[in-house]
Order: structure tokens, then sequence, then C-alpha cells
């Protein structure tokens, strides 16, 4: 007889001399599972055919027997008493109010978790972990029994699904009284299991000190029949059939969470899904930017079934000026899948970016505020997060560990973009990493960043949704991995989004695939929208997020990102330096101004204007980081080579240390 998830046990509470006749009225105790001891072969409950309790840490344990319970039991046939039977959570039941001894029941010597109080001839027991045993003296032998800790099982065998990582998923109570799920890797049991008694004891499971071993041996010794695949991440496995988070399992049971600590996990659930449309979503219609920060939320499970990336992702920065909604948006973000606190800060290590892309795999990482990351980390922290692969390590035997994969969606903020940041600390942002941090002017809307604030001031609509968020977070990301996985063909739906004209219009490389990312996070908009998730008309996310698709293209201009980045430095370069590293072509230095330092070349007036002859050199450090041959190859395919010799991009000249080969650069008005 299963409880439900609220509820808890009442008798667990109660003290030892409470009124034995509302015992008797009400409840019955329970013997628990038999463990290993001597040579017996361990008996383990049956917990794994109990289908009422979820993987989850607020599944309740299972009442006694009472009166009224008995005699409802005496009008069911055999059959239905069976089946009764295999739901009990912890062993058989008995009526600890008719003082029934247990010592015939008991197997000795043994470990049994008792879920209820029992007797024990005339005296009554607390529920918990307890040691039966024997115990030899000069006088015979004596029954031994030791209470060692709270109710505890272990009710599955895990392994991950390469068949290492082996833990043990035990069920136990809590310190309110409830039942809670967790797997635990059994290494946490090397060196006395120190390690797995701190993290049962940080989730309020309790032992005896002076018993601390028994636990341990307890949890080595027990081998139940059930068998699980251990899920080390987040997000898909089995080929797409079971998603997996920190307390629940979408699709395929036989895989769960399993990790050393999942405390730093964010992805709790409060309110309703239907509070979360109502309030959240609903106010995100109409708003471009609002449903861009929600579909790109969505967008994360959609990697590996719709575009079949086996790691990696994109991310979006929302820039723009202060107090103007860009922090709602990510707000609103956090809500599809956990708490407030699943929005972090960019403050933080690349160590801790990396693991905490790898715990939140195939959902979203939200991190507001770019400026307060490291200038000389953050193009690296981008470039991690986007390909998916953290860094390589050793082991301590010398070996290589596994490096951590991830799958995600990247929603940022910030005042600036990211190469503006990376500026502070003398760095250039790479064409590869602005590629990988997509810069969306976020704030140029009618009210910042919003475009409809429902009858509302901008401040009011803003505190509005979040409040709204606290209230109300954590279903659509569940409900919409439910939606997926009823989905026959995500790819041919991807390939019939990218068909849309908003998305088709990618000129090279970098736009191709920034168009795939936004396709992506329409496709996520429309499916939620058909989950009946977010009450938005159908086909306005493609709308919305192709608007968005637009103001990227508009801010980043046609050209693609590498050849902009070496045009700009080049021109800068002549800006800064025209005057002092420059000296007039064919003037001799006797007839100049006083000498030039760093020389990085001439300057000769033609019709055209002035055009600047670069030394090689010169020309590797106005754009670093590039091969001086593409260099030379943008700024002609640019025409801004003002001459060059047959198949070659530089050109023989005459100058006052000889014979020079240099590259002549006049940069164009319209292109600066």
């Amino acid at each position: 007889m299963s409880w439900s998830a609220d509820d808890n046990l009442s008798l667990f509470d109660k003290p030892a001399d409470e009124d034995q006749t509302r015992l008797t009225a009400n409840s019955a105790g329970t013997v628990g599972t038999a463990g290993t001891g001597g040579d017996k072969e361990p008996e383990n409950s049956r917990l794994g055919n109990e289908s009422g309790v979820p993987a989850s840490g607020n599944s309740a344990g299972t009442v006694g027997t009472g009166a009224n319970d008995q005699s409802k039991r005496a009008t069911l046939g055999a059959e239905e008493l069976a089946a009764l039977a295999d739901v009990a959570p912890l062993g058989k039941e008995v009526s600890p109010g008719e003082s029934e001894p247990l010592d015939g029941s008991i197997k000795r010597p043994g470990f049994i978790s008792h879920a209820n109080w029992f007797h024990i001839g005339d005296k009554r027991r607390p529920p918990g972990l307890w040691w039966h045993g024997i115990r030899n003296g000069q006088n015979g032998s004596t029954n031994e029994d030791v209470y060692i800790a709270d109710p505890i099982e272990v009710i599955a065998i895990s392994c991950d699904e390469h068949g290492g990582n082996f833990g043990r998923q035990v069920r136990f109570m809590n310190s309110e009284g409830k039942w809670c799920r967790r797997v635990l890797p059994m290494r946490l049991l090397n060196e006395g299991g120190s390690e797995l008694r701190r993290e049962l004891l940080d989730m309020g499971h309790t032992h005896v000190i002076k018993q601390r071993h028994r636990l341990a041996d307890y949890i080595m010794e027990s081998r139940p029949e059930a068998r699980l695949v251990a899920a080390t991440t987040t997000g898909w496995h089995d080929n797409s059939r079971a998603f997996v988070l920190p307390e629940r399992t979408i699709g395929n049971q036989d895989y769960c969470f399993s990790a050393d600590s999942a405390r730093s996990s964010y992805f709790d659930a409060r309110g309703t899904l239907d509070g979360w449309r109502q309030q959240v979503a609903g106010r995100a219609a109409n708003n471009p930017i609002l449903m861009l920060g929600i579909c790109i939320a969505l967008a994360g499970p959609l990697i590996w079934p719709a575009k079949q990336q086996p790691s990696g992702g994109l991310g979006f920065n929302l820039r723009g000026g202060s107090s103007k909604g860009k922090t709602t948006c990510l707000q609103m973000a956090s809500s599809v899948w956990g708490s407030p606190q699943f929005m972090r800060q960019w403050s933080g290590t690349g160590n801790g970016i990396e693991a905490l892309a790898a715990s939140q795999n195939d959902t979203c990482m939200v991190l507001d505020e770019i400026s307060q990351a490291s200038p000389y980390e953050a193009g690296n922290m981008v470039y991690l997060v986007a390909n998916g692969v953290g860094k390589q390590r050793a082991a301590r035997t010398g070996g290589i560990r596994e490096a951590q994969r991830w799958r995600l969606m990247l929603l940022s903020s910030g005042e600036r973009s990211l190469a503006s940041h990376m500026s502070e600390a003398g760095k250039k942002a790479k064409a590869g990493q602005d590629a990988r941090l997509l810069d969306i002017p976020a704030t140029g809307r009618r009210y910042g960043a919003f475009d409809d604030i429902q009858g509302m001031t901008p401040s009011d609509f803003a505190n509005a949704i979040k409040t709204a968020t606290a209230e109300h977070y954590g279903h659509a990301g569940s409900a919409f991995i439910q939606h997926l996985i009823k989905q026959t063909d995500l790819p041919a739906l991807y390939r019939d989004t990218m068909e849309d004209p908003v998305f088709t219009v990618a000129q090279d490389g970098v736009s191709s695939r920034a168009a795939g990312a936004f396709g992506l996070l329409a496709m996520a908009g429309e499916l939620a929208t058909d989950a009946g998730l977010t009450g938005w008309a159908p086909g306005s996310s493609i709308e919305a997020i192709g608007a968005c698709f637009q103001l990227w293209q508009s801010e980043r201009g046609s050209l693609p990102p590498e050849d902009q980045a070496i045009m700009d430095g080049v021109a800068n370069f002549i800006q800064r330096h025209g005057d002092s590293r420059f000296s007039e072509m064919g003037v001799p230095y006797g007839e100049n101004k006083p000498g030039v330092r760093d020389r990085a070349g001439y300057w000769a007036d033609m019709t055209e204007g002035r055009v600047f002859y670069f030394h090689r050199a010169a020309l590797e450090e106005a754009a670093t980081g590039y091969d001086p041959k593409m260099i030379a190859s943008v700024l002609d395919k640019a025409g801004w080579l003002h001459e060059k010799e047959s198949g070659r991009f530089a050109v023989n000249k005459r100058t006052p240390n000889g014979l020079q080969r240099l590259y002549a650069v006049l940069p164009k008005e319209g292109d600066q």
C-alpha cells in the first residue's frame, strides 16, 4: 500500500511510550529487508516493482496495516493480496500493536531495514537500519540487536553506459520523515565510506556514530536484483529515449542521475505550469527579445535529436544599456528549467564555467553581466562553452582522464560586447569568438527590451515578470522534453524550419552557422506552442526569432568577421601610427623630420589619396593573429591594395634603405 508523494510516516517521530491502542487502530509496523550475514544470500525487498514512488526526493514510505486495513483485506482474493504485497517498500507488514514477537521472522545474522516501529518479544523498537546478530559467550549464544541508522535500503545496482562507474541506488528516510532516492557511486565507500556518509548526512539521513562502519558494510554487501544505468550528466541518454535530470528521469526509467554531489543543482520546480504559461510566457508574447530568451532556454534539448550535433552549442549576448530589461529576459529563460538561482553570474574561473556547463548538459546556461568575467579569460570561456569539450587533464595514475562534454545554449547579457570587454586587457576578440557568442542589440526596442508592456509602465511590467518567475518555474522544461520524446522525426522538422526564407539568406560560414542556431530557436518555440506550453500564436516564434536574426545581421554587417577584423585592425593602425611610424617615400633622411622609431613603412600621396607602404612585420602587427598572406588577400579582395605585382600581393619599392618588398595599402573611406 503506497503513500502519495506528499505523505510521510506519521509513526517515525512518535515517542516510544505512545498509546498502543492508537497504534493498533491506525497503523502497523513493518519488518525490513534481510541483508547479508554469514553464508546467507541477501534478500532485498521488491522496490524495483514499485511504480508509485518517482525517482525524486519527495516520495514517502508505506504505512503499516491497521484494523481497517485488515477488514478490507478479508474481502480480497489471493491475487489481490499478492499484488498488495508486491508494493511494500520495506519488507512485509506486521502489527506491532499485537505485540507479535519477530524473532522467528528475523534471519540472523543480518541487516534489516525496518520502515516502521516493530517489536522483538515484548520490546518495541524504532524504525531504522538494524543489525540482528548472534553473540556467542561462555553461557551460550544470545541475540544481538543494534540500531545503526535511519531507515535505508539498497534497491538497485547501477553502472554507466560503458560498464563502469558502479554505484548503488539507495532509498532512505530523511530527517523530515520523507522517503528519498539517490544513486551513490561506489567510490564514495573508499577509505571507510566517510564520503558516502557525508553525502547522506547532507541529504538528511542520520546514523549512529559508533555504528558508522556497519552502514558502509550494509551498502557494500547488499546485492539487489534490480539494475539501473547511472547517468553522470544531465540530458539525453539511450538514443534520446531518456532525459535525465538530477531529481527525475523523463522517459526510460532504467536511467537515473548519479554524481558525487547534486547539491549545486538548481533544477527545482515551484508553482504550476499553467501559472508559468499565463504569467511568464504570456507576457513574452509580442516581445521578440523576451521570446528569444525563452526559445534559447528551450532549444538546448534539440541540439542532439534535431540538429544531430554531438557536442557544443552557441551563445547569444543581449547587449544594451543598464536597467532596460536584459536581466528580465534572462530571468524568464531561467524559469524554464529551475529556480531564479539557475541564472548565474559571469564572475568565475574557466574551470568553474566548465563544471557548470557539464552540469547543465542539454539545457541552457544563463550568465548575467559579461563585464564581471575576467577580460583575460572571457574569450577562452566562450570558446570552451561553445565547443562543448572541457580541458584535457591527467589522471592520478598518469593516464588521461576523459574530458567532460556537453551540449547547451548560452544566454548572456552585458552593457558591451565581448570584443569591447576583452579590449580592457589589451586583447582582441578573434572572429571565432564573435561567431560563437552572437551579439544582439537588445535594448533598442520601443521600451528598452520590450515592445508590448500590456498596459503597464516598463518598470511595473519588469517587476511583474520578476515576481512570476519566482513563483512559477521548473515545469516548462520537463513538459517540453515529454513532448519531444513523442516526436518521430525532429531532423526533418528542423530541415523544414531552415527552409523558411528568413533563414536562407546566409552569405558565409559564420552567417550560415548563426542562421542554423536561430532556426533551432524558432523550431523550439513552435514546438512548445504546439504542446500548449507558451500560449503564443502559431508562427509567432518564427516571426520573432527572424526579427532577432535580422538585428544580428544588421549589427554584424555584410563582411565575414575575419575580414572585418583584419580591415579594422589595419585602419586603426594607420590612424594611430600614420605620422609617427611612417615617413615619406623617396625623401632622404637628412631632408625629412627626425628619424622614425619602430618604422612600420612609408607613405606617398597619390591622386586617389595617401598610400601606406607596410613592411611585412607591421602588417602582422596591425592585424594580430592572422597570417600575412591572409591579411593581404583580404585587403586585395576589399580593393585596399593600391598596387601589386602579377601573382603577388607585395611590390618592390626603392626606399632610403634600398629596394624593399612592401604592401601598398589605401583604405577606402566607406569601409573604415
